[in-house]
């Protein structure tokens, strides 16, 4: 096994717990600016019982990169080991918005309340996250039923949004608004390509961008729609990709929903 100071930056966490110090570590997975769970593979090679402890007893997962960035967190849904070589490889699951895609609802909210205020009333097994679209009031009572994913989704659209799941909270945001607003170095940038009309797809160094941002590069500002990733601590992949879209060359409700 490589010495500590050889390994590239990421740092694991269960629950509140650092796992995995001097150990080699794999993550796989994409963050995207959706209602659906987000899915990652995380190998962790030669796990102590201690750490399997934590990891067992916490039951969630977070995996930070470069300058502390939050790659990934969500809810272990499965671990397997497997022998390859010398080494131990234990394989996590990890799931974001796994509780929250879900859940059912059955709620009334009355008239005069305003999209936010209801938003932040019928959310349930995630956190709120900012709301960040022009808000507007109901003209009369309304009741949510069903899978609230889908009733999260149609308030968004009410108000001209998008609404989305990452890092265990919910947000609702409109075009060219954003909580987080990020400038990419050009010193961060591995490789800078477009793949289509108002869209660019750019390989950074492994760093955790907060999907959902509106990210500043070249002059322009552009959203922050995916981050796709597959890193390895110590040796193989160290690839992380940001998929960003040009909102202004979005059709018309291109961006609502959820």
């Amino acid at each position: 096994m490589a010495l500590a100071e050889e390994f590239r930056p990421m740092t694991v966490k269960a629950g509140d717990t650092q796992i995995a110090e001097n150990e080699r570590v794999r993550v796989q997975g994409s963050k995207n600016m959706t209602l659906l769970p987000d899915f990652f593979i995380v190998d962790i090679y030669n796990v102590s019982d201690e750490d399997y402890s934590s990891i067992v007893d916490n039951k969630t997962l977070s995996v930070f990169g470069s300058d502390g960035g939050l790659l990934c967190t969500g809810e272990i849904d499965d671990i397997y080991k497997r022998q390859e070589g010398a080494n131990m490889i234990s394989t996590l699951a990890v799931v974001d918005g796994k509780s929250f895609w879900q859940t059912s609802i059955s709620e009334t909210v009355g008239a005069g309340s305003s999209v936010k205020t209801t938003y932040q009333h019928i959310l349930k097994n995630a956190s709120v996250g900012s709301f960040t679209a022009s808000d507007v009031r109901l003209v009369r009572g309304q009741t949510f039923s069903g899978r609230l994913a889908e009733c999260v989704s149609e308030l968004a659209r009410s108000v001209h949004g998008r609404a989305y799941i990452t890092n265990g909270a919910v947000y609702i945001t409109s075009n060219g608004n954003a909580s987080e607003v990020v400038a990419l170095n050009d010193d961060d940038i591995v490789l800078d390509q477009d793949t289509a009309t108002g869209t660019r797809m750019i390989k950074t160094v492994v760093k955790g961008y907060p999907v959902g941002a509106l990210v500043e590069t070249g002059g322009s500002k552009y959203r922050l729609a995916s981050q796709k990733f597959d890193a390895d601590n110590f040796e193989g992949a160290w690839n992380s990709y940001l998929v960003l879209v040009n909102e202004e060359m979005l059709s018309g409700g291109g961006m609502e929903g959820g």
